[in-house]
């Protein structure tokens, strides 16, 4: 397996790299979008019962949640699960503070 990590002179391989980013975001943002619509905005309106925590702290245990389970995983396809709802957490929680602390969370840099 190449090492991506390091930048390469070959332009097909940073082609390669640069098409899998763009590949990764649109199949990001197409299941975001679909989560989105099938569940509405509830990640920014939790419904709590026996807990008073606020949107933001509710993200937040998710993500610890999603953390915790990606150290103690033990399979390829819970990996790539958790590894997934990590990241819509993540961009959950950046529009979050997009919405909510714009002079600090623009654009993104």
């Amino acid at each position: 397996m190449e090492d991506m990590s390091e930048p390469s002179n070959n332009v097909a391989r940073n082609t390669s790299w640069k098409m899998a980013i763009e590949n990764t975001l649109t199949s990001v943002r197409k299941g975001m979008l679909q989560h989105h619509q099938k569940w509405g905005s509830s990640i920014f309106q939790p419904v709590t019962i026996l807990s008073s925590v606020g949107a933001e702290d509710a993200i937040r245990l998710r993500i610890d949640d999603r953390l915790r389970k990606l150290s103690k995983c033990r399979s390829e396809s819970e990996e790539r699960e958790l590894i997934d709802d990590l990241l819509g957490y993540l961009i959950n929680l950046r529009a979050f503070n997009s919405i909510h602390k714009p002079e600090i969370w623009g654009d993104f840099e």
